[in-house]
């Protein structure tokens, strides 16, 4: 479960922060997605579980990598523009 929860708060991105993922912020927002993370994990969810949970909550802006769509097209073509 450590593992699994170290690997979600590297992969998930602070919303406050935007730059930083919830391991490296210390914004308040993102010690309540660790404590989050940590609780659902504990609750027997998957990684998938976790990621769907906070895409559905928050967008798929808490990504670092979403997934390519037609609604994320911004995300990753925005850099570039």
């Amino acid at each position: 479960m450590e593992a699994d929860y170290n690997q979600l708060v590297n992969e998930l991105r602070c919303l406050v922060c935007q730059n930083q993922n919830l391991a490296g912020s210390d914004a308040d927002l993102a010690r309540d997605l660790r404590r989050e993370t940590y609780e659902m994990l504990n609750e027997g969810k998957s990684q998938q579980q976790v990621i769907e949970f906070m895409v559905e909550r928050y967008g798929d802006f808490v990504l670092y990598r979403p997934q390519f769509k037609s609604t994320t097209y911004l995300l990753w073509l925005g850099p570039f523009l």
